[in-house]
C-alpha cells in the first residue's frame, strides 16, 4: 500500500514538472515574440524615417499625415522599457499570490499590465495589439477566482478586438501613422518581406497564446480528474472507516459486556468464599448454642437470637448479592418475565394501569442489550407516572425484519417544550451505540410517545456465553 502511494506520488510530481517545464517554455516563446515585434516596429519606424529623410519626402508625408509622429529614438527606447517594465510584473505577480490580499493584488497587477500595453500600443501607432496577449497569459496562471479571471480575460478580449488603428482613428478621432505608409518608400521585394515578417510574429504570437490556452485547459481537466479521483478515494476510505467503526463499536460492547461479566463472576466467587462462609458458620453456631446453653437462659436467648436475626439478614443479603451479580445464561433470558414483574410492581403499588404487548417471536439478547431494554421500559414507566401523571401506559416490543422496536406510549398531560432529561439522554446515547434510532413525539394535553428501533447486530446476539 506504501510502494503504490509512493508510485502515485511520484507520478503526481512528474507530471506537475513536465507541466511546469512545458508552461515555462511557452512563457518564455511569447515574450521572446513580442520583444522581437517591439524591436520590429520600432527599428520599422526608425529606418523608414531615415529613408524618408534620404530621399526628402518629409515635408510631403508630414502634410500627409497632417500631425507630427513620435521620435523614431523616443518610440524605440520608450518601447522597449515598458516591455521591459512588462516582463517585470511577473515576479510580481508571484509575490502576491502568497498574501492573503492575492486577489486585490492580481487585479491591480493585469490593470497596471494593460496600462503597459496600451502605452505600447501608443507609441507603436496601434500596430501591435498582439502585445495585450501577455496580461491575458498572466491572467490564466496567477487568478485562482473564476469570476475575477472571467472579467479580466473578457477586459483583455474586448481591448484586443477595439483597439485596432483604423477603428481608433474613426471612433476617437486620433492620428496614427499606419505601417502602409512606411512600405511605400520601399521596393516591392522589401515591402513583401517586411509585410511577411510582420504577419509571421503577429501570427506566432497568437499561436503561442493558442498553445498556452490548449495546455492551461488540459491542466484544468487533469486538476478535475485528480480531485475526482482523490474524492473517490476519500469516498471509499469513509465507507471502510465507517464499516471499521462499526465492527470496533460492536467488538467494544462485547469486550465491555466480557468485562462486567468476568468482574461479576470474581465477585461472586469472593463473596460466596469469604462472606457467605463465615455467614452460613455464624448462622449455624447460633442455633447450637440455642439448642444446648442452659445458663441465663432468658437473657442469653435474647442476646442469641437478636445476633441470629442479623446473621440470618446478613445472609439474604449476600445471597441476594449473589443472585444479581451473578449473570449466567438463564437469568440473561429472563428479560420478558423481568419485565412482567416490573409492571405487576407498578400496577400494584400505584393508580396507573400498565399492560405490555410482544410481537413476533424475540431473539436471545446479549446482557448489555437485555439491561438496556429493561432501563428503557422502567425509565420510561416511572417518568410516566412521576412526571407525565399518566393514567394508562402501553409498552409494546416487537421484532420484525431484524430489528427491535420499543414503542411505550402513555395518556399523561404531555410537554409543550420538552427538554430530556438525564435519563432518556443517557437511554438515547446507549440506543445510538448500538446504532439505533429515538424518537420522540409529545404536545401538551396529548401524552408521551417513546419510539426506539435497535437493529440486531451480531454484537447485539447473545451468541457468546461465559460460564461463572
Amino acid at each position: 500500500m506504501e510502494s503504490t502511494n509512493q508510485e502515485y506520488s511520484l507520478s503526481i510530481s512528474k507530471n506537475q514538472w513536465t507541466r511546469g517545464n512545458e508552461f515555462k517554455a511557452i512563457r518564455l516563446l511569447i515574450y521572446a515574440v513580442n520583444g522581437v515585434t517591439v524591436f520590429f516596429i520600432s527599428q520599422l519606424i526608425s529606418q523608414s524615417t531615415e529613408l524618408i529623410c534620404a530621399n526628402f519626402d518629409a515635408r510631403l508625408f508630414l502634410e500627409r499625415l497632417r500631425y507630427v509622429p513620435h521620435s523614431p529614438s523616443k518610440v524605440f527606447l520608450v518601447s522597449f522599457c515598458l516591455f521591459l517594465l512588462l516582463i517585470a510584473c511577473y515576479p510580481l505577480h508571484r509575490w502576491g499570490k502568497k498574501f492573503s490580499f492575492s486577489e486585490i493584488w492580481q487585479v491591480v497587477m493585469v490593470l497596471s499590465e494593460t496600462t503597459i500595453c496600451i502605452g505600447i500600443m501608443v507609441y507603436q501607432d496601434m500596430g501591435n495589439k498582439g502585445i495585450l496577449l501577455v496580461p491575458a497569459m498572466h491572467v490564466l496562471m496567477f487568478s485562482s477566482n473564476k469570476w475575477l479571471k472571467g472579467s479580466m480575460l473578457t477586459l483583455l478580449l474586448g481591448l484586443y478586438l477595439f483597439l485596432d488603428q483604423e477603428l481608433v482613428s474613426v471612433i476617437l478621432g486620433l492620428r496614427f501613422v499606419s505601417a502602409d505608409a512606411f512600405f511605400e518608400y520601399y521596393s516591392a521585394r522589401q515591402t513583401l518581406s517586411l509585410m511577411v515578417i510582420r504577419t509571421f510574429l503577429f501570427s506566432l504570437n497568437e499561436v503561442l497564446f493558442i498553445i498556452f490556452l490548449f495546455f492551461s485547459l488540459q491542466n484544468q481537466i487533469s486538476e478535475r480528474k485528480k480531485v475526482q479521483n482523490l474524492n473517490a478515494e476519500l469516498e471509499t476510505s469513509l465507507q471502510h472507516l465507517n464499516a471499521a467503526h462499526v465492527q470496533l463499536a460492536e467488538y467494544a460492547l462485547k469486550i465491555e459486556e466480557l468485562a462486567k461479566i468476568k468482574e461479576r463472576n470474581r465477585l461472586a466467587r469472593e463473596i460466596h468464599d469469604t462472606m457467605g462462609h463465615t455467614i452460613t458458620g455464624i448462622e449455624i453456631g447460633l442455633k447450637a448454642c440455642l439448642c444446648f446453653t442452659k445458663e441465663r437462659y432468658e437473657e442469653l436467648l435474647g442476646q442469641i437470637l437478636k445476633v441470629y436475626n442479623l446473621a440470618e439478614k446478613g445472609s439474604k443479603d449476600v445471597r441476594y448479592s449473589l443472585k444479581a451479580l451473578r449473570c449466567d445464561g438463564l437469568q440473561r433470558n429472563s428479560l420478558i418475565p423481568a419485565i412482567e414483574s416490573l409492571i405487576d410492581q407498578m400496577n400494584g403499588c400505584t393508580p396507573t394501569q400498565t399492560c405490555l404487548a410482544l410481537v413476533g417471536e424475540l431473539p436471545s439478547f446479549s446482557a448489555v442489550l437485555e439491561e438496556l431494554v429493561y432501563r428503557i421500559v422502567q425509565e420510561s414507566m416511572t417518568n410516566a407516572i412521576s412526571h407525565g401523571e399518566a393514567s394508562t401506559i402501553m409498552v409494546k416490543i416487537a421484532h420484525y425484519q431484524n430489528v427491535i422496536t420499543i414503542l411505550i406510549a402513555d395518556d399523561g398531560k404531555g410537554a409543550a417544550n420538552f427538554q430530556e432529561g438525564f435519563g432518556l439522554s443517557n437511554i438515547r446515547q446507549r440506543v445510538e451505540s448500538f446504532c439505533g434510532s429515538v424518537k420522540i413525539n409529545t404536545a401538551l394535553g396529548k401524552g408521551f410517545q417513546l419510539d426506539i428501533a435497535i437493529p440486531m447486530t451480531e454484537g447485539a446476539q447473545n451468541d457468546n456465553r461465559i460460564d461463572s
